[in-house]
């Protein structure tokens, strides 16, 4: 029994420009399947005989747009005869639904929006929210340029190639974009084609992404001088319990070598043997040491309760997840602002300030570069990974005493004498 695949205009339907939808066909045994290509073409636009598409008007894409149906009409044609080829050989006597069937399934694991879902779950289940949320924007961006640009609901990952790079990267410029989201955005968009491709689920190669992604924008500088640092800590805030929590979080980020206000959450009773934090860095996995510097220690004391976290006020036993951890630096930096307004301080604060001063800090005392994590600038979180390996936690230490010991100057300055 022979099957038959036949690329076709489904005249049944017919919409307001008088456009059919493009359909493959599957007959066998006298039983047929339609598989829609999410493509819809006038009648005079396609061949019959030669079962392609032989022109389009400028306004719907020219011959551009043309060469990419005709190239995923291959794709797909290709993919069918494969499907019929593999059930021929396990099961003689198979059916259309059982082609049909197995083109589902594959469309799943081959459509972009599906494969980025997935890789984002991953994501999540392993902890890396922050990565994950990126996928979702990176997903829901592309998704908008598809219905900007007439692609298909079911975008496949073959049908990434270097026109659609090139098109999507102008559509982010258009929009607005800032050069370095730009850059994001084709970077996350890289990361997927190329998880895709190692797996086997793409058949191209990594070359379609050359000299399409812009070099972002440099990090803006976000560190304050240790006078504010100290005008922080020295304001009386017994009036405003809730301001007063918020800035002993951005003390403890400092005292702990700019750590990360999701890392500071999950600091647990447990993880302090010997005056000494071991932690895995939510962001990267890795393990990171921080000794316990007196301040801290008064910090962890003044919040101490039955609880397992050592700042409950931030993260509890009752409370535990990524919502929770997105809710509180909402909080936080909403209440870091209120203190720029009642401290009187001309600079925007966030958690990720606590972070950046602490390495802008360590390099202004004239610390080797390479013994600091200064991540915020860096491009790559790779970078700074390298060489925090090579040095043994007891030499960070040392860094840390030195910036602590210049913010704990008595004297106002607003910069610092190393």
């Amino acid at each position: 029994m022979r099957t038959s695949i036949k690329l076709r205009l489904n005249t049944a339907r017919c919409n307001r420009d008088e456009m059919y939808p493009l359909v493959f066909q599957v007959l066998r045994g006298g039983k047929k399947r339609v598989i829609s290509l999410g493509v819809s073409l006038r009648k005079e636009w396609f061949d019959k005989t030669s079962e392609q598409v032989m022109r389009l008007p400028s306004g719907c894409g020219g011959m551009k747009r043309m060469r990419e149906i005709n190239s995923h009409i291959r794709t797909i044609r290709t993919g069918l005869e494969n499907i019929v080829r593999e059930l021929a050989s396990k099961c003689p006597d198979y059916g259309v639904d059982a082609v049909s069937e197995r083109y589902r399934r594959q469309q799943d694991l081959h459509c972009f929006f599906t494969f980025v879902e997935q890789e984002k779950r991953q994501l999540e289940v392993t902890g890396r929210y922050n990565t994950a949320g990126q996928y979702e924007s990176l997903r829901n961006s592309v998704a908008r340029y598809c219905v900007y640009a007439g692609w298909p609901e079911r975008l496949l990952l073959n049908q990434i190639t270097t026109t659609f790079i090139i098109d999507y990267k102008k559509y982010l410029e258009r929009t607005g974009l800032k050069k370095s989201s730009v850059s994001t955005y084709l970077s996350l968009l890289r990361a997927v084609y190329n998880r895709a491709r190692r797996i086997g689920i793409v058949t191209g190669d990594e070359t379609v992404f050359h000299g399409s992604i812009p070099r972002g924008a440099p990090t803006e500088k976000r560190a304050v001088q240790a006078g504010i640092i100290r005008k922080l800590m020295k304001a009386e805030l017994d009036s405003f319990p809730s301001l007063a929590r918020t800035r002993d979080v951005f003390m403890v980020s400092l005292y702990l070598e700019g750590m990360a206000l999701r890392d500071i959450m999950n600091l647990k009773r447990t993880d302090i043997r010997n005056g000494v934090i071991t932690y895995r860095r939510s962001k990267t996995g890795s393990i990171l040491r921080v000794r316990v510097v007196p301040e801290l220690q008064e910090l962890i004391d003044k919040y101490r309760t039955d609880d397992s976290y050592l700042f409950p006020f931030l993260l509890s036993d009752k409370k535990h997840g990524h919502k929770n951890y997105k809710s509180v630096l909402r909080r936080i930096n909403r209440h870091l602002h209120k203190l720029e307004e009642l401290l009187d301080i001309p600079f925007r604060l966030t958690m990720y300030v606590a972070r950046h001063s602490w390495a802008s800090l360590a390099q202004e005392c004239n610390v080797p570069i390479e013994k600091i994590s200064q991540a915020l600038g860096h491009t790559s979180t790779k970078t700074t990974q390298i060489y925090l390996k090579g040095f043994n936690y007891h030499v960070i230490d040392e860094v840390n005493r030195t910036v602590l010991d210049n913010f704990r100057k008595e004297q106002g300055k607003t910069g610092l004498s190393c």
